[in-house]
């Protein structure tokens, strides 16, 4: 296992300090609840952009406090076979607590249970707290 670089070929930070983080995180609480989820299961997880997008209500574990996330870096097998490859990730509770409910207009809809009732992270993954997670 080689050890993390922090800077890339041409030198430039491949991550943000702590004061960059706390800045993005103050701007995050500024968005709507999407935007803010978003940046937030970036933030919590350590997932990348494309792994985000694969998260599923299914792989939000409210009592377990826990984001599964499936890997998308190519990992092989002892035969050389491509294999996947999920990690369960623990959050804060705050993250995956559910907050006042949202305006029905605001915010994208579950098609099952018409607008959602809750905003942070089950809002923006697409369920509320009675709705399936499968």
């Amino acid at each position: 296992m080689s050890d993390m670089a922090l800077y890339d070929t041409r030198g430039h930070r491949l991550y943000l300090n702590a004061e960059e983080r706390d800045a993005v995180m103050a701007q995050a609480r500024k968005r709507s609840a999407r935007d803010r989820t978003l940046i937030e299961t970036l933030h919590f997880t350590g997932c990348r952009p494309s792994e985000l997008i694969e998260i599923t209500p299914a792989r939000i574990d409210l009592s377990g406090g826990t984001v599964t996330i499936r890997s998308l870096k190519k990992r092989k097998d002892a035969k050389g076979s491509a294999k996947i490859v999920y990690r369960a990730v623990p959050v804060p509770p705050l993250y995956l607590a559910p907050s006042t409910p949202p305006m029905a207009s605001e915010g994208p809809r579950n098609q099952r249970n018409g607008p959602m009732r809750q905003s942070g992270t089950c809002r923006a993954f697409g369920f509320g707290r009675s709705s399936k997670t499968s």
